[in-house]
């Protein structure tokens, strides 16, 4: 996918947003702002345009005059992305509407979502996750909505009938213990992983569940990047397979394995920041597949001028600028990347099949990594 593509929006609009990071935006009061029109040319750009900035007005508007004071976010990370700040960045744009994140995911958020919907007692407002939107738009439980900002999307990430769309893409990589082994020695491609040197030296969560590393493998069997063979390889290398990210990092860290593979920058940035000795390789050479996070507007959703206003705020520039401090890439062309990492401007990013065919593919791969690693 070329992530060159001519956007509009351009990169004024990230570097304005930026600076709202930093604690430059308006907090003024909901009574006093809710019927202004955006005007000036900053907040134009960090809104991605006229249109897209006059269409979040009337959101917001609407919310307002139907006192939708709170808007529900179901989701995995979202939280991790609101110590980071994207929310507050929403909440002193749109005063008077604050985010309220339920962290939820696997089988609870999928029977928190049906659970909801077949009783007619929404709850939540937006989903946040991965490829489950598809079951729960295939179901009728999503709102369909394609905000402005869509229109800037490279193609493959929004729904065909406008269900769901991706805002964000996660870096999955390698974590390093440079205490252990030097980065530049660490694999540098996933197309590395087999390889007989590695021997011993991996960690990894079971990739026989659903979750980030299956949903990586996944995409590299569908593009023909990986086969059985690669896979029956990196299980001969004998990896240390454990149950959650969370014990993928703790052996990376005390230097039981000095590579953990599959995981997320966000984890790795936790663990830098908490004084670990290590690093991350973020795979750039040759295809470089990423984990798409979608958005959707569920259909019983209690706020959904709220939810419709939300939505179509994580499509701009202003929120792209607010994810690369949680270890995430913006969508958008231009987007920014987190520090130290390069942008995914060169790089030949590689998305999961079309979501048509990733239920199908999805079993097919799961299948492949039962038979050869068990569960």
């Amino acid at each position: 996918m070329d992530l060159k593509k001519t956007a509009s929006i351009g990169l004024a609009g990230m570097a304005a947003a930026a600076l709202l990071l930093t604690g430059c935006a308006d907090t003024g009061g909901a009574e006093a702002s809710q019927k202004k029109a955006t005007t000036s040319e900053e907040d134009i750009a960090l809104l991605g345009g006229k249109a897209a900035a006059a269409e979040l007005d009337d959101l917001y508007g609407a919310a307002v005059d139907a006192g939708e004071g709170t808007v529900t976010i179901y989701g995995p990370s979202d939280q991790a992305l609101a110590d980071a700040g994207l929310y507050r960045l929403f909440e002193e744009r749109y005063p008077g509407i604050a985010v309220n994140i339920v962290t939820t995911f696997g089988a609870e958020m999928d029977q928190k979502v049906t659970n909801e919907a077949a009783s007619g007692n929404g709850l939540g407002d937006v989903v946040h996750t991965g490829t489950t939107v598809i079951k729960w738009a295939d179901s009728g439980l999503l709102e369909p909505f394609t905000p402005v900002g869509a229109a800037e999307l490279p193609e493959g990430l929004a729904d065909g009938e406008g269900r769901f769309f991706g805002n964000q893409f996660g870096a999955i990589g390698f974590m390093v213990n440079t205490s252990k082994i030097d980065v530049a020695d660490a694999p540098q491609s996933w197309a590395e992983l087999p390889d007989s040197r590695y021997g011993g030296e991996l960690a990894m969560t079971s990739p026989t569940g659903a979750g980030s590393l299956s949903d990586i493998i996944s995409t590299l069997m569908y593009a023909g990047e990986l086969d059985r063979d690669g896979l029956q390889e990196l299980k001969d290398n004998k990896p240390l397979v454990v149950g959650s990210t969370d014990l993928v990092v703790q052996a990376v860290v005390s230097g039981e394995r000095p590579v953990g593979i599959g995981i997320g920058m966000t984890a790795y940035l936790k663990a830098k920041e908490a004084g670990a000795p290590v690093d991350f390789v973020f795979p750039m050479e040759g295809r470089t597949p990423v984990v798409v996070t979608n958005v959707g507007i569920l259909a019983s959703a209690p706020n959904p001028n709220a939810a419709k206003l939300l939505a179509a705020w994580l499509l701009t520039p202003e929120a792209a600028a607010g994810l690369p401090a949680g270890g995430l890439y913006g969508v958008l062309p231009d987007s920014p990347a987190p520090e130290g990492f390069p942008t995914l401007a060169d790089a030949e990013v590689l998305l999961p099949p079309p979501a048509e065919e990733i239920p199908s593919n999805s079993k097919k791969t799961l299948d492949a990594l039962s038979e050869i690693f068990g569960g």
